[in-house]
């Protein structure tokens, strides 16, 4: 049996930036506890590493044009140096959609940092490794990036531990532990209770399963998202990361010279859980898809692919929020290609919740 002020449950970078602001505002014991064997390694590890600014939804945009600069300053933020590749994103539009998009675009002017419309005759001449169309235009932001998902989070937890958190691995909640109107701790598998004060659940697809015994549940639902690995015939090639809006597609480059990219799914049974590996066949259904903005995939080797789920709300915005019969739980969730990129604003919300 252990006290603690607050728990955290969930170690992606999400959990682990909580546990960071809340030390960093003075919260006296906390604990972060992870279900697998290192931290990161869920959702955040999968597909969790973009760092950019311009989203779909304004709301993300604006908290996006606040975290991106703490990722630029990190280690003033953190302590320890953060290493990711700046190699910059597109996000592919239609000229015809760009009006939506006007405050968008206010937001990242305000935030400081460098972005530009690209359209397809500058493109094709500053980014050729893309096809483009007359109806394309492109955000292009030169300070985006791909982080590291495991490094990011374990240097939030060592910014915490050095503050007095604690942390452990292979500690899976299975219980949350109510009494009345409050939760008191929760029993992990190993048999551990822990008690506390406060609960933050940051535990990505798995949330409801674990809130539905005490009768709470959030707003959030599964989706599948394919990705796939490739590497080029012709050798390795550095280009910005892309998001296609359109065709709902995605893909970077990586350092050892591969390329991954993806698209979203279907929404799934949410008790479905875990990674799928998909068969060769499967997989090579991304060629087509992704070809049609990165042409020389067609002719690239395809490594492997899986399926993954991620958490999504119906606004494609994640929440934070007490629950509103258990007041002492805070949960965080549906944040699923943005949670990475603002997590330092994310975990930032959660700790003022929480401390007030």
């Amino acid at each position: 049996m252990a006290e603690f002020d607050v728990v955290v449950v969930g170690g992606g970078a999400v959990g682990t930036s909580a546990l960071h602001h809340l030390m960093a505002r003075g919260a006296k014991s906390a604990l972060l506890l992870e279900r697998l064997d290192g931290y990161g390694r869920g959702a955040t590890g999968i597909w969790g590493s973009l760092v950019r600014m311009f989203y779909e939804r304004q709301a993300t945009t604006e908290s996006a044009s606040e975290a991106v600069p703490f990722y630029v300053d990190f280690e003033r933020e953190v302590g320890a140096p953060c290493p990711w590749n700046r190699i910059g994103s597109l996000y592919f539009l239609k000229r015809s959609d760009l009006p939506r998009y006007e405050r968008h675009l206010a937001a990242l002017t305000r935030s400081g940092l460098a972005f530009e419309l690209v359209d397809p005759v500058q493109g094709r001449r500053q980014f050729p490794e893309f096809a483009w169309f007359e109806e394309d235009v492109a955000v292009y932001e030169p300070n985006a990036g791909v982080g590291s998902p495991r490094e990011t989070t374990e240097a939030f937890l060592r910014s915490a531990l050095r503050r007095g958190a604690k942390a452990e691995l292979d500690a899976e909640v299975v219980e949350i532990l109510v009494e009345g109107d409050r939760a008191t701790g929760v029993l992990t598998r190993g048999g551990a209770r822990h008690t506390c004060a406060q609960l933050i659940v940051c535990a990505g697809i798995w949330t409801n399963r674990l809130l539905e015994p005490t009768g709470e549940r959030i707003a959030t639902f599964p989706l599948s998202l394919q990705l796939n690995r490739f590497s080029r015939l012709q050798g390795a090639r550095r280009h910005p990361f892309f998001i296609d809006l359109p065709a709902l597609t995605f893909g970077h480059p990586t350092g050892s010279g591969s390329f991954i990219g993806g698209y979203q799914g279907v929404v799934l049974d949410p008790g479905h859980g875990g990674v799928e590996h998909l068969s060769p066949a499967v997989a090579n259904q991304a060629k087509h898809k992704l070809s049609a903005r990165i042409p020389w995939l067609k002719h690239a080797t395809l490594e492997g692919g899986i399926k993954a789920l991620e958490s999504y709300t119906e606004s494609s915005v994640g929440l934070v929020e007490r629950l509103p019969r258990l007041t002492n739980v805070i949960v965080s969730s549906g944040w699923s290609c943005s949670g990475f990129t603002l997590a330092p604003v994310i975990g930032r919300r959660i700790a003022e919740l929480a401390l007030g």
